[in-house]
């Protein structure tokens, strides 16, 4: 499914020793094993409007994104779109792309997050848990859900 893993090994910049640290931070990383794309999206969060049309404009934008996010996705059959993000997701459930979900917090029991679990290829969760969890309460086979434990790096 992916090619070419690479493991990115981020530290804390410590001042003294600046440029051994620099070395080992890969910032090219995502540049080298992902094609960035930008879409044509009006960027209307920055518009300085009263609070109540504030919202109106990022409600709007979401679904501007949505809307270019699916016309590329459309033309990129092998394209896999991974997202935190449960709104985006299901407005572009329909795609036939590869979707993968990553969920952090347990989904509310909802007829819209069932069927969005059941639109992606793929759910990763942080633990056994909530694999166990989300395959009972949302009827998901559990070799579609994937334990991928939150990392941390000690050293």
């Amino acid at each position: 499914m992916i090619k070419n893993q690479q493991r990115v090994k981020i530290q804390p910049i410590n001042k003294k020793n600046d440029e051994k640290n620099k070395q080992r931070v890969n910032t090219n990383a995502v540049k080298e094993n992902f094609k960035i794309v930008r879409l044509l999206c009006p960027d209307l969060i920055g518009v300085r409007v009263p609070y109540s049309f504030s919202f109106v404009l990022g409600f709007i934008q979401y679904f501007l994104f949505a809307w270019a996010l699916k016309r590329y996705l459309s033309k990129q059959k092998d394209a896999v779109l991974f997202s935190r993000e449960q709104r985006l997701l299901y407005l572009l459930r329909e795609l036939p792309n590869f979707k993968v979900y990553e969920i952090h917090d347990f989904p509310e029991k909802t007829f819209l997050y069932k069927k969005l679990l059941h639109a992606v290829n793929l759910v990763i969760v942080t633990n056994a848990w909530k694999k166990i969890e989300l395959a009972e309460q949302f009827d998901l086979p559990p070799e579609k859900i994937a334990v991928v434990p939150n990392a941390v790096d000690v050293d």
